[in-house]
């Protein structure tokens, strides 16, 4: 077992399926020009709405190329923990915000001898300052604050909100790539000269989850408004908006783009978006996971530490696959793939799972002609185990629902344990000759136990 084969995927073959989450550039490809009016009627109704400020700004140029950077372009030392390779928007080891003009060493992540030098520029921010203390939004906010995981919720309250504070962000760059700035506001009012501006690309992106819907709505022959827009005052049970993602990606699915959300009001009529009285769908919950290392080290494809999917999906199966990275995941801290970790778990899986799948299978196919017996008359025996796995059934499915995956996976081998000891006491294969009634009961209990 190779710990350097890759990571990524020749054929888009997975252990789960994304096809729901396309990206931007697949995402433009298939939108195509419908994807620039949203984004762009985005932008006009934060303007429209007074949340958005037009800042003047120091941006880093690139004289080599003549162009300002976009802020990924952009690594350095992060001002505020120390961390050698931040970015120029956001440093991934203290998880904050950085302003890039206060990045110390900044140099382009494109040329590394590229000089580059802070210019005079204006762009228009989102000002996240009222989002916390917003009467629209506060009630919302409490409670995600009581559904996010704890490591999620200490981030996003003690680190970003109660902790270093909401400020402005910029949504606008000078690029020469991204949706341009509309050149009239809604009311047809000129906004000047804004040829060489952009709506920056991480603006544009969550956009991306709507233009998709609609798009996939509209092949389907389906309504897309039913999935992202709702009528304000409805708190009846809908389409649910909820984010799974990685840590480096909590502040803006829990604070920007909820924010670019709900400040999209508009008491005008035929526009894309929600109409007077509707409102768009917030996010329920962003069960974000941490970082996920590989033998104690950060993947890293340049360096070859990483593992190729589809190698790791021919040589093992998407069943152990699957099986190992629940076991394993971050949910709440930093985890590794180990080697020796992936064996002894799989190994579980076949000892006690496919243990008691194959005892079950089996017996049923040589005795039963592959049909599950019914269960026939009481007995009290039978129904206490009956009892015993309705609540294990039970646990699994609530673990689940509150995205709490690993002791889902417990409590899904707690099931099949309960079920092998349940063989063992009723050996239904002593029972088969002097009682195949009871027998048959005996394996209908054990067989609802099989998940």
């Amino acid at each position: 077992m190779n710990p350097s084969w890759t990571a990524g995927t020749r054929s888009g073959r997975a252990p789960a399926s994304a096809s729901g989450s396309p990206s931007t550039t697949s995402r433009r490809r298939a939108v195509g020009i419908r994807t620039t009016p949203l984004s762009q009627e985005f932008f006009l109704r934060l303007l429209a709405n007074g949340r958005l400020l037009r800042k003047d700004v120091k941006q880093l140029y690139s004289a080599r190329t003549d162009r300002f950077l976009a802020d990924r372009y952009v690594v350095g030392k992060c001002y505020l923990c120390g961390f050698e390779r931040a970015r120029g928007d956001e440093c991934p080891s203290c998880g904050s915000w950085l302003d890039t003009s206060r990045l110390l060493d900044p140099r382009s992540s494109l040329d590394a001898d590229d000089r580059l030098e802070l210019r005079d520029s204006w762009q228009y921010e989102l000002d996240l300052a009222p989002f916390a203390t917003d009467p629209a939004i506060r009630p919302w906010l409490e409670e995600l604050r009581g559904r996010l995981k704890p490591n999620v919720s200490r981030f996003v309250f003690e680190k970003m909100i109660e902790g270093e504070g909401l400020e402005s962000r910029p949504i606008t760059r000078d690029l020469p790539w991204g949706v341009p700035l509309p050149e009239n506001d809604l009311d047809g009012r000129s906004l000047g000269d804004v040829s060489k501006k952009v709506l920056y690309v991480w603006f544009d992106a969550p956009i991306g989850y709507i233009s998709s819907t609609i798009e996939w709505a509209r092949a389907q022959g389906r309504d897309w408004r039913r999935y992202w827009i709702r009528p304000e005052g409805d708190h009846a049970e809908g389409a649910r908006l909820i984010h799974f993602l990685g840590k480096d990606n909590i502040s803006f699915h829990c604070i920007v783009f909820p924010a670019m959300l709900a400040w999209q009001k508009s008491d005008r009529s035929g526009l894309l978006g929600p109409g007077p009285g509707e409102r768009y769908v917030l996010p329920e919950n962003v069960p974000a996971n941490e970082f996920f290392n590989l033998e104690g080290k950060k993947f890293n494809k340049s360096e070859g530490w990483y593992l190729e999917v589809d190698d790791f999906l021919d040589e093992f199966g998407a069943d152990r696959t699957r099986f190992y990275l629940t076991a394993a995941m971050p949910e709440t801290a930093d985890s590794d793939f180990l080697w020796r970790e992936f064996k002894a778990k799989t190994d579980l899986l076949a000892n006690v799972f496919g243990n008691f799948a194959v005892r079950i299978l089996k017996f049923v196919a040589q005795h039963f002609e592959g049909k599950v017996p019914p269960r026939v008359g009481y007995d009290a025996e039978l129904e206490r185990a009956r009892e015993r796995i309705a609540l294990r059934t039970k646990a699994v499915a609530e673990e689940i629902e509150g995205f709490r995956f690993r002791r889902a996976l417990e409590e899904f081998l707690g099931l099949a344990e309960d079920g092998n000891r349940y063989l063992d006491e009723t050996a239904p294969w002593k029972l088969r000759k002097n009682d195949p009634v009871a027998c048959g009961s005996a394996l209908h209990v054990a067989c609802s136990s099989c998940p």
